[in-house]
């Protein structure tokens, strides 16, 4: 019988997935177990009572009942990154209420504990996001436990599995390899598909940026039903149990913060959009020009996928103090992401030498048809830009860097080398129909929707197993 471990963060949409899903596999003749960082997510679904009849290893309990300091395995304390970040947007100074030596500690004993009991034969959950899930991905690898980590593709309708940072550039490498070698046959039903993909690319806008509820910054956002009832719901909870947390704060202190947040980046998104520049590629003639798109922040693409480079200010900084003369950079802002920096913020970026400043609305198709390279951490705007014939430089991990013509930086010297190597690798169109195809190959059906039942791939991740 196939033993499935299915991860819950503390939050809503979590517990409801999980609960779906348990229920779903176990129908299917499935052992099912849940491991959970706190009720918390429980209680702002509404399962509290559902959840008493489920099988959950809480890490919650754990605190209370296993303290320890040591660690033992060699898992490296990157894990708790992501975490940090994410506070540390929140509130700076609320990184130093957290023991993060003693609290990592805590984590990697609790997931050896869960994986030592159960011994589970897969792991599911999203592509690694946080301290909690990177430890499990993490003792994962080391005793050959699948992981299967899934995330929305920048393919409409599929989803990315198993695709984490660390494994993702050299799996499409290897299946486009068998392309190019004429050992992988392509239908004409995929050629047909890739070529429309590649044609339709100067219009074409993933379902995941149409439907992202980051580019809402208006203030009905912050003050609407669902969040007076989640909040209801997490007073109720931190009333009812006295749950510790690791790498979070006070679910009260939280809700307090992100609220703080949400309502300061509203005012602010009415007074920002002076401080841009307009995009006219007549200003820039005669100049190589870079665009740099700025990532929403915090997320998994860049606090674990480029974990080195996640400070984009000082990247930004670094990368204008290395041009020539005769080289513009674009730095464009991310329409999930406006109103999160301060007009300082954008003042530090205009002044820098031979940078301008663009506004969300720029149309980023149109800007990728003027320029030479685009400069990335791991934006999908790389991606796009490699299957118009350019070239990208990234400072993250990101499947695409399999392409030929994108070039994986590991410092700001290596990006200066690649800027100014002549050599242009060649492309065709039947190059990048091979390489979107072994993008493919690795994604699978499955549209994720998060705050959606199950998030909407209860039956994706169904038929997968």
């Amino acid at each position: 019988m196939k033993k499935v471990l299915l991860l819950a963060l503390s939050d809503y949409y979590w517990a409801d997935f999980t609960y779906r899903l348990a229920r779903t596999l176990r129908n299917d003749g499935m052992d099912v177990m849940i491991a959970a960082e706190s009720r918390l997510g429980v209680y702002q679904a509404g399962l509290v009572e559902q959840f008493k009849k489920e099988k959950v290893y809480y890490l919650s309990d754990y605190i209370k009942q296993r303290k320890s300091n040591v660690r033992n395995t060699k898992i490296s304390s990157r894990i708790a990154y992501p975490d940090y970040i994410r506070i540390g947007h929140m509130c700076s100074k609320c990184v130093n209420e957290i023991d993060w030596s003693a609290s990592l500690d805590i984590l990697i004993n609790y997931v050896n504990f869960v994986l030592d009991e159960y011994k589970p034969s897969v792991i599911i959950h999203e592509q690694i996001s946080t301290a909690f899930s990177f430890a499990f991905y993490e003792e994962s690898k080391l005793r050959n436990i699948e992981y299967l980590g899934f995330l929305a593709s920048k393919l409409d309708g599929r989803m990315e599995v198993g695709l984490s940072f660390d494994v993702a550039e050299k799996k499409i490498h290897d299946c486009l390899n068998l392309y190019l070698k004429n050992k992988k046959e392509i239908s004409e039903v995929d050629y047909q598909w890739a070529s429309q993909f590649i044609e339709n690319i100067k219009t074409y806008v993933p379902q995941y940026m149409v439907n992202n509820k980051l580019n809402d910054y208006s203030f009905r956002k912050v003050v609407n039903i669902d969040n007076f009832r989640y909040f209801i719901r997490t007073l109720f909870y931190c009333i009812s149990t006295n749950e510790l947390h690791l790498f979070r704060l006070n679910p009260i202190k939280a809700k307090y913060y992100a609220f703080k947040f949400n309502v300061t980046r509203a005012f602010k998104t009415l007074f920002l959009k002076k401080n841009f520049d307009e995009f006219d590629i007549k200003k820039f003639k005669g100049n190589k020009v870079y665009l740099y798109p700025i990532h929403y922040q915090p997320e998994a693409s860049t606090c674990v996928n480029a974990s080195n480079n996640e400070r984009q200010l000082d990247l930004i900084e670094k990368i204008a103090f290395n041009l020539y003369s005769d080289e513009i950079l674009l730095v464009k802002e991310h329409v999930s992401n406006f109103g999160r920096y301060s007009k300082q913020d954008y003042n530090r970026i205009k002044n820098l030498p031979n940078v301008f400043l663009l506004a969300p609305e720029e149309n980023t198709k149109e800007i990728l048809l003027y320029i030479d390279f685009v400069i990335t951490l791991t934006s999908t705007v790389g991606f796009e830009a490699l299957l118009l014939d350019k070239k990208a430089i990234t400072f993250g991990d990101i499947f695409y860097n399999a392409h030929k013509n994108s070039f994986r930086a590991r410092s700001v010297e290596e990006m200066r080398n690649f800027l100014d190597d002549q050599s242009m690798n060649i492309t065709d169109h039947n190059y990048n129909i091979k390489f979107l195809l072994a993008y493919k190959s690795n994604t699978f059906s499955g549209s994720i929707r998060y705050g959606a039942s199950g998030l909407n791939i209860i039956d994706d991740i169904r038929n997968m197993l």
